[in-house]
């Protein structure tokens, strides 16, 4: 009887980075089309990942007097099992002392822990043994005892030296898409961690993939999101954040939302769906916020472009808004003035008109920058996502000493903003003002009515 070693990496092929220039973000042939340095995406392996490496001798074993083809009988060996996580860098190890010194090696990954369950909406989620993919297996029993496999890797048909099975499992759409979704979603809930213990999601989350539908987020349990996955790759991964958001919000809120009402409005043609400008504020607010959480989570977390607040001629043209107070139950509006709160140089951006003519391009919708010097120009909020999520939070001896009701029809954009005056020390009564002027289709105010000193033309 002899020690046997196995190591490995596993971790899904980089396929985020196209996504910049999937949706027209920037040029695919120019310089601006790569991401260098620090912000370049890894590889998947950065989350842990659970692995059963399992031993098994030869399977043909004598089993009595029954005769088989070559007139004897046999029976499966068993699997010997050993479960473990991936490191950091996706790679793992396995000792197994007093084995047989021939074995045959398999590998099978879950993609399931204590926090989240990535898993297809076909299985079991009361049985997650059923949910084991086999990412290896030896053909025949060697008696190689220290093991170093090929890399293991999701969406990289270039491994020959995997068997068919295990190029099979790794190559498969759906397969590769749960990883990413996996990789993606540990991200945050790590982040979310290592920024606050208030922060982290209250249970498991379930990311069941492939939809039937489109993506959606679970009401009544607040447990589940179905991801659709038409979308290109990284597109998909802000709809999932975008649907986790929903989740965090429930975690994160106190009273019960009138979900049904706005889900009876979708279904049954009384507006196109949940986010429409007939929405009361606080249904407005929750998918607003929604959208610009998933926006600055892929920024923080995958160093992608900063998205920028919306025109008043984008809002416009997207969504046909007319007044502030249509804006205030338009989810795409709120959308835009939270990116007010986040973008560190909203001084240096024009609004413009809601008469402008834009284009159907992605940045037409978008504020654009001013050239010049403003001197004397008050400092923006600049408020991270990290910071804005600690908004939810209620402080004893303030205006707000609850957590933020999701009950509450009124609980808008405005109530928003106020708690982040109150709770931040960022935002002040003018620049408060100023944001809902800029998400006002009436309104042609810009942010350097703030400022005190004139744009030049250029800098010097």
């Amino acid at each position: 009887m002899v020690a046997w070693r196995i190591s490995g990496t596993i971790d899904v092929k980089d396929r985020f980075t196209r996504f910049r220039y999937d949706i027209g973000l920037c040029d695919p042939d120019s310089a601006a089309g790569s991401v260098s340095g620090s912000q370049r995406p890894k590889p998947v392996g950065g989350v842990p990942m659970r692995v059963l490496v399992r031993l098994r001798e030869d399977e043909r074993q004598p089993r009595g007097d029954d005769a088989g083809e070559d007139g004897r009988a046999y029976i499966d060996g068993h699997w010997l099992q050993a479960r473990t996580e991936t490191r950091e860098d996706g790679g793992f190890d396995v000792t197994y002392d007093d084995v047989a010194a021939a074995q045959r090696v398999r590998i099978d990954i879950l993609l399931v822990d204590g926090d989240l369950a990535v898993l297809h909406p076909t299985g079991p989620i009361q049985d997650l043994d059923y949910h084991w993919l086999t990412v290896f297996e030896d053909p025949s029993p060697t008696e190689e005892r220290t093991r170093s496999l090929p890399l293991l890797r999701f969406g990289d048909s270039s491994a020959r030296a995997l068997s068919a099975k295990a190029m099979s499992t790794l190559n498969d759409g759906d397969n590769v898409v749960r990883a990413l979704l996996w990789f993606a979603t540990r991200t945050l809930m790590r982040r979310l961690r290592q920024e606050g213990q208030w922060l982290v999601f209250k249970k498991r989350v379930y990311v069941m993939y492939p939809a039937k539908t489109s993506s959606w987020a679970e009401v009544v349990g607040r447990r589940q999101v179905h991801i659709n996955g038409e979308e290109p790759d990284g597109l998909m991964i802000v709809v999932l954040f975008h649907e986790l958001m929903h989740i965090w919000q429930y975690d994160h809120s106190i009273g019960v939302g009138n979900w049904l009402s706005a889900f009876v409005s979708c279904r049954f043609g009384i507006s196109r769906d949940t986010r429409d400008r007939q929405e009361r504020n606080v249904i407005a607010f929750h998918e607003g916020f929604a959208e610009f959480a998933a926006w600055e989570l892929w920024h923080e977390l995958f160093g992608m472009e900063k998205v920028l607040p919306y025109r008043r001629a984008g809002l416009r043209q997207r969504e046909s808004l007319t007044t502030f107070h249509e804006a205030q139950q338009n989810w795409l509006a709120v959308f835009s003035g939270l990116l007010c709160l986040s973008t560190p140089d909203l001084f240096r951006f024009r609004f413009g008109r809601s008469d402008e003519t834009v284009t159907s391009a992605f940045f037409e919708h978008h504020v654009t920058r001013v050239s010049g010097r403003q001197p004397a120009c008050p400092a923006p909020p600049g408020l991270s996502i990290w910071q804005l999520l600690r908004v939810f939070r209620g402080k004893p001896d303030t205006f707000f000493p609850k957590d933020w009701n999701v009950g509450n029809a009124d609980n808008g954009f405005a109530t928003f903003l106020s708690r982040v005056s109150v709770l931040t020390d960022r935002l002040d009564a003018d620049t408060r003002n100023l944001i809902f002027d800029l998400i006002d289709p009436a309104s042609t105010r810009e942010p350097t009515s703030l400022c005190l000193g004139r744009l030049r033309d250029t800098d010097p």
